[in-house]
């Protein structure tokens, strides 16, 4: 599975199925980990006028995910 891919709801989705094998608990915790520790990256580079594009090259973090991050820390007002 490609995790980088996946969005938020699917990685929380595999953490919350009981069945799921050990190794994708892991990849699905470690991917959410990532994001949320890039978080302040990504504002920081948001608000220095990057685009989302070079945003998600530079964190390593798939653009689908950078624009959500971006818009979710917009519309609750956290900059």
């Amino acid at each position: 599975m490609q995790w980088e891919q996946a969005s938020k709801k699917q990685l929380m989705t595999i953490l919350l199925h009981e069945e799921a094998p050990q190794c994708y608990l892991n990849a699905a915790l470690r991917e959410l980990r990532q994001r949320e520790q890039s978080k302040p990256k990504i504002m920081e580079l948001y608000n220095f006028g990057w685009d989302t594009w070079s945003i998600a090259e530079e964190t390593g973090i798939n653009i689908k995910s950078v624009s959500s991050m971006i818009g979710g820390i917009n519309r609750r007002g956290i900059q």
